[in-house]
């Protein structure tokens, strides 16, 4: 019992001496996640700053459109005063009434102001539709960059596949020149340039290892991830989804086209435009007479304490009160016109940047319709030319070993199918980069992205 005791004791010490590393590294405390596309791009979402952004400036503007609604409608305010003051002694009557009090409830109604108040009501509400609008340019954004940056990723850990196959390849092929060279049947000059392709292989498996790793780096940053979640995060590439299995548009000739008026942009521009109008509208108020009518009904009580028969209803009295004010500035040395000016040049320019940058987006819209054309039809091309090399390779391969073409013939057809298949596989991630590009800008790449 003693002895249990004291290597108990012994494995505590042990444990806390280590350096946190080595805690840190023990596979007891070491958690693995597993992130696919989606949940990569959820992660993502519910970690960005830009997102939390977005989210708050769409609170912001609720909250702005609540007060806007609130000048409308009437208020109920409170008002009550206490104090003491010093009062003079006229002749023989002693001070009296030293006690200050008052109370009042008042309701208050603002019934016009020159149409201000509905103005801004206004204004609060295309404020509000173009933060919602911002939060969802926003969510498709994100799984427009994270999708990029998987598909980056996918690429290399396809690459880095193909590099060990074809060393594997390499490898056996070796194994069997290297038997046939030391039974006499190869030259010494196959066998020692099959090792020297081994090792290229091999030393390309190196490079091929850091640019993954470099390429998660990225993705993980995109996904604002910390570190710590960072060490045991991994990454399945799994392309059967809905997004990916149809390309949207019809081959090279592409009729399809992106409505350039259902855009993001487009959509942002026109209610930019439409505040603009509201505000200039506004600046111009303020060159022709102000009206405001009011309203007031309440009770109100005062004097009611610091006198002997003092009470809350005796000096209590119900009244109300309409008024209409009328404002107008007849000299101001110009500063109104110069502001009202001002708001209108403001619009105009406002405008004038929407419309350029309009333009340059249907340039943009007609390019990702073009190339995602051109990338449909070469992948389909592609595929077919990787299906002809592997049938040349496989006919090398066969002839090789039956002592009929040389061993250049044979690394150049390996050369030729691998090039082939890496062409390929670079072409199918481009084409789905162009896919999540075509979404993005047609609007429905977050639906499309968590459609069941």
């Amino acid at each position: 019992m003693r002895l249990k005791r004291l290597f108990i004791a012994f494995l505590t010490v042990t444990w806390g001496l280590m350096t946190p590393q080595v805690r840190a590294s023990s596979p007891i405390e070491l958690s693995s996640q597993s992130y696919d596309f989606v949940k990569s791009v959820k992660y993502a979402l519910s970690h960005s700053l830009r997102i939390d952004s977005a989210t708050q400036n769409l609170e912001l503007a609720g909250l702005d459109s609540k007060v806007a609604i609130a000048r409308i409608l009437p208020s109920l305010d409170l008002n009550s005063q206490f104090g003491l003051q010093s009062l003079p002694k006229i002749a023989t009557v002693s001070p009296a009434n030293q006690v200050i009090s008052s109370v009042s409830l008042g309701l208050n109604e603002t019934l016009y102001d020159n149409g201000v108040s509905y103005s801004l009501i206004r204004m609060s509400r295309i404020k509000n539709q173009i933060e919602e609008l911002n939060l969802t340019k926003e969510k498709n954004k994100l799984c427009k960059e994270v999708g990029e940056q998987f598909l980056a990723l996918g690429l290399q850990n396809k690459y880095l596949e193909s590099a060990r196959e074809q060393f594997k390849l390499l490898q056996n092929q070796f194994d069997l020149v290297s038997q046939a060279y030391h039974q006499g049947l190869k030259t010494r000059k196959d066998y020692l340039r099959l090792q020297t392709d081994v090792e290229r292989s091999q030393l390309e498996l190196i490079s091929l290892k850091s640019e993954v790793e470099r390429q998660q780096s990225v993705l993980i940053q995109v996904m604002a991830m910390p570190e710590t979640e960072a060490v045991g995060a991994q990454f399945t590439f799994d392309w059967k989804l809905s997004i990916f299995k149809s390309v949207p548009v019809e081959a090279a000739g592409a009729k399809v086209k992106i409505d350039l008026s259902q855009h993001f942009d487009a959509k942002l521009a026109r209610l930019q435009s439409t505040l603009n109008d509201l505000e200039v509208r506004q600046a111009r108020r303020s060159l022709f007479p102000e009206s405001q009518l009011t309203s007031n009904f309440g009770y109100q009580s005062s004097t009611f304490m610091g006198t002997p028969s003092g009470s809350f209803t005796d000096n209590g009295q119900w009244g109300w009160n309409v008024q209409l004010g009328l404002k107008y500035s007849f000299w101001d040395w110009g500063s109104r016109r110069s502001q009202s000016i001002m708001a209108e040049k403001k619009a105009q320019i406002d405008q004038n940047t929407k419309t350029l940058q309009l333009a340059e987006l249907q340039v943009t819209l007609d390019d990702v319709v073009r190339r995602l054309a051109v990338m449909a039809d070469s992948v389909k091309l592609s595929t077919e030319l990787v299906q002809l090399e592997k049938n040349n390779y496989q006919s090398l391969e066969t002839e090789y070993h039956n002592g009929k073409v040389s061993y250049l013939d044979l690394i150049g057809g390996l050369k030729n199918f691998n090039e082939a298949r890496a062409k390929l596989d670079s072409l199918s991630f481009e084409l789905r980069k162009w896919i999540l590009e075509y979404h993005y800008h047609e609007g429905n790449l977050y639906d499309l992205v968590f459609a069941k």
